[in-house]
């Protein structure tokens, strides 16, 4: 009789997180004409900062924006012209929302641990003026079923696919501003 109310608990995992939209509209002006390109360090508040599987999530994800738009911005700044503005355009991911299960929870509880999934917000601001020509948001999320099935790796996927969606966001935003893709289907 004791097993119903703990099966019952594990089918009510809570919450899932997800954009509000399927597209991103574009920023105010178009990301190139800088002297200068700046990523800030990934940003995590409450309530998911200082949970371990988020805090193993936060830093993956910030691998992933080292290793594939960091390059982006220096290719960037190398490509300024000297007519171009003495500005810089800052680009600072934060985490919204994040929902992340951990390989050794995939491994005990499989699919009932329900789906991983996390929401980016990043402002793109001019400096030193300050003012944000930008805000995307971006999404990303792994099915419980998948996450069982490949032990976690669709759950550790999804923090890369999620940088993914960013980078295309900035490339096509870079000649012209036409805004992009959320991440989230429709």
């Amino acid at each position: 009789m004791t097993r119903i109310p703990v099966l019952l608990c594990l089918l009510c995992v809570p919450f899932t997180v997800s954009a509000q939209a399927t597209s991103n509209p574009p920023p105010a002006a178009k990301l190139a004409g800088h002297l200068h390109y700046e990523l800030l360090p990934l940003q995590m508040g409450a309530p998911y900062a200082g949970q371990e599987a988020n805090e193993k999530a936060k830093a993956s994800i910030q691998q992933h924006l080292n290793e594939d738009i960091a390059p982006l911005l220096d290719t960037w700044t190398k490509a300024a012209k000297a007519d171009d503005p003495d500005t810089t355009l800052q680009i600072a991911p934060e985490i919204q929302s994040i929902k992340f299960i951990s390989g050794g929870k995939r491994f005990w509880v499989g699919p009932l641990a329900g789906s991983s999934s996390v929401v980016l917000k990043v402002t793109l601001r001019e400096q030193p003026s300050g003012t944000v020509i930008g805000e995307p948001e971006f999404f990303q999320r792994a099915s419980a079923q998948s996450g069982a099935w490949t032990m976690g790796g669709q759950d550790n996927d999804m923090l890369r696919r999620i940088v993914v969606v960013l980078k295309s966001y900035l490339e096509g935003n870079y000649s012209e501003a036409v805004g992009g893709a959320t991440g989230r289907e429709k």
